[in-house]
């Protein structure tokens, strides 16, 4: 990551918790900022989990994200943990996760579920027992 994007999320994070209505005022600011230095789905992901107590800002970067990608996909437990976070404010059209089930306890798996409406594929590769993994489904929206 560039050195202008982490001092970026270092002022977000800052700003939000110092002067949340500031931080609002000045969102749209910050985020053509971030945007401007190459933002990636990286970077969204490593603003969320650094703010997660913060709503000003997963409500933010969660709209961010929605608008700059329909479709998200998580290859690792941070992804599945921002992912957590953002459902219950934006729903991506898609959402895929590309997880090995001994991988995904570690997470907030159930979270995801949990909030999911949509469309949901998860992708385990070779896999053992993973009843574990797949019981939260059983009640989601996701599944038809």
């Amino acid at each position: 990551m560039s050195s202008f994007l982490e001092v970026l999320q270092y002022v977000v994070q800052d700003l939000s918790a110092k002067s949340p209505k500031l931080f609002v005022k000045r969102w749209p600011e910050l985020k053509e900022a971030l945007q401007e230095a190459g933002a990636t789905y990286d970077t969204w992901r490593d603003l969320v989990l650094r703010c997660s107590d913060d709503l000003n800002v997963v409500k933010r970067v969660a709209e961010a994200a929605k608008s700059s990608d329909s479709e998200w996909e998580c290859y690792d437990g941070r992804g599945v943990d921002a992912v957590a976070l953002v459902l219950p404010h934006e729903q991506p059209d898609l959402l895929e996760v590309w997880m090995h089930p001994r991988d995904l306890r570690n997470t907030r798996w159930a979270e995801v579920i949990q909030h999911r409406q949509g469309r949901l594929q998860l992708l385990m590769g070779d896999v053992e027992s993973c009843d574990d993994v797949l019981a939260p489904l059983r009640n989601s929206r996701s599944v038809k």
